[in-house]
């Protein structure tokens, strides 16, 4: 039984690979059109805390770290050192259908 908890909790993850995080929007925007031209498609989400906010630039989702990994490698190589973001996927895809409804 133990093997089958693991699998399903490991089906649950999703991550991302966070390339930036900027205190000003366009700063994230050039990042973002950067790896654009790169042919990397990464989107960007704001977080506020303590009134203080601050814009991420990410890349994803993939199931699993192994499909993250040529990206990665990409990025590295763009002199991009990405910070590997493991969530759940019950929590990207209520996020998601709370955005796009």
């Amino acid at each position: 039984r133990p093997a089958d908890t693991s699998a399903a909790s490991k089906s649950d993850a999703i991550y991302f690979l966070q390339v930036g995080a900027f205190t000003k929007r366009a700063d994230a925007d050039a990042q973002k059109a950067n790896l654009a031209i790169q042919g990397i498609q990464a989107q960007l989400s704001e977080i506020t805390s303590d009134g203080n906010t601050l814009w991420r630039v990410r890349v994803g989702p993939y199931n699993s770290v192994d499909e993250s990994n040529s990206v990665r490698d990409k990025l590295s190589g763009m002199g991009i050192k990405p910070t590997l973001i493991k969530s759940s996927k019950s929590w990207f895809q209520l996020v998601k259908d709370l955005l796009f409804s």
